[in-house]
């Protein structure tokens, strides 16, 4: 859409009716001037519209939370006109920078220009940059247009993995048994990853097309399989939001959450998991494949549940063996969720809370789950000092 100077237009309008009126050379060279003007300025923004583009770079499209970005857009004149005046501006980048309003930019003939943007990714989620705008004006300031130029940049950014090791005080639970465990059987039907040839490693596990590729030789390592279970289950309800209006403390929860099943899964534990989520979820994890499905889940769904842990945990635990050990993980302890858990201890199921206590308002709940012997860890903590896993 073109906007155009209403001023100039009654200018234009005056000239020619003094012209009209009036007759001889000087009166028409005046309004030849600036009818000249207009239809330079015209025939500029028409051009703006054909020869201006933008295009945008990211040096890669996949990261995790925390990490810095390069985001590049690169708007380009082929043209033979200049222009002083190009407003650039992305609605997405005002949410990494509450200050940002745009960039302004001048361009000359057949020239490119750099804007260049440092964004911090604070939460997992898919990032579509989307619309960028353009607001071209003429040399004249004659007319203005607005160019709408669609990314096609889809950025993905995932949850921290950590290597976490817990320890817990109940040494005969079946969660110590689990994380104790170093028994297993390898399936060789499932990769879980690949690594370099190493003397005295058999032919079978060579992986001939990646060792093709690479021109050097790769060797699989299958996943394990120890026969044992687990249940993971994660609260997604709204209730999050009150607690974390940022969005940090869920992307810490959600840390903890991912490595917890990564730990549990390589060391051939099966692991179901049930998401208290607007569209109830469930999965299984034994393998890789597993894995990346669950994080592609996670990080297009934030905390939207209608529906408070406790009675999600009511409607599901009457499903799940009493002898497989069941983890919850929760930024909240309610009076009634505390009453379940403790009825769910006295029932006999082995299970460990896992919370955040500095989110917790009634603080007696959790002293009460723990004289109550519920194992209750702190999964801030627990990830604090962790080693990040490289993904």
């Amino acid at each position: 859409m073109i906007k155009f100077n209403i001023k100039y237009i009654l200018l234009l309008i005056i000239t020619f009716t003094f012209a009209y009126l009036q007759g001889g050379n000087l009166p028409y060279s005046i309004f030849y001037c600036v009818l000249c003007v207009f239809l330079l300025g015209l025939f500029q923004i028409i051009a703006a519209t054909r020869f201006i583009s933008i295009d945008t770079r990211f040096e890669k499209v996949v990261f995790v939370v925390g990490e810095k970005a390069n985001f590049t857009m690169i708007v380009k004149n082929s043209s033979f006109f200049p222009y002083p005046f190009i407003y650039v501006q992305n609605n997405v980048l005002t949410s990494f920078e509450r200050d940002y309003n745009g960039d302004l930019i001048d361009i000359s003939i057949d020239q490119e220009v750099w804007v260049n943007k440092k964004i911090v990714f604070d939460s997992r989620g898919i990032y579509d940059f989307g619309a960028i705008k353009l607001r071209v004006k003429d040399m004249f300031y004659l007319f203005d247009s607005n160019l709408v130029f669609q990314s096609k940049d889809e950025i993905k950014v995932y949850p921290i993995l950590y290597d976490i090791h817990i320890l817990t005080s109940k040494k005969n639970s079946s969660f110590q048994k689990l994380i104790e465990n170093k028994n297993g059987l390898e399936n060789p039907v499932s990769t879980r990853d690949l690594r370099n040839y190493r003397d005295g490693d058999s032919l079978k596990r060579i992986h001939w097309k990646a060792s093709a590729k690479h021109s050097e030789l790769f060797v699989r390592n299958f996943d394990v399989v120890s026969g044992q279970e687990s249940l993971i289950i994660l609260d997604m309800s709204k209730a999050n939001v009150s607690y974390d209006k940022g969005g940090m403390n869920e992307e810490k929860m959600i840390d903890f959450f991912v490595s917890l099943i990564n730990s549990l899964y390589r060391r051939g534990i099966k692991v179901s998991i049930l998401v208290n989520a607007h569209i109830k979820k469930a999965f299984t994890v034994e393998n890789k494949n597993d894995f990346n499905s669950l994080i592609e889940y996670i990080i297009r769904h934030k905390s939207d549940s209608e529906d408070n842990l406790s009675s999600f945990i009511t409607s599901n635990v009457n499903r799940v063996g009493r002898q497989k050990w069941i983890g919850i993980i929760s930024m909240s302890l309610d009076d009634e969720l505390s009453k379940e858990l403790l009825h769910m201890c006295e029932s006999g199921y082995d299970f460990s809370f896992f919370c955040n206590p500095l989110l917790i308002e009634k603080k007696w709940n959790l002293e009460l789950m723990k004289k109550g012997g519920i194992e209750c860890f702190d999964y801030e903590d627990l990830i604090q000092n962790a080693t990040v896993i490289n993904q």
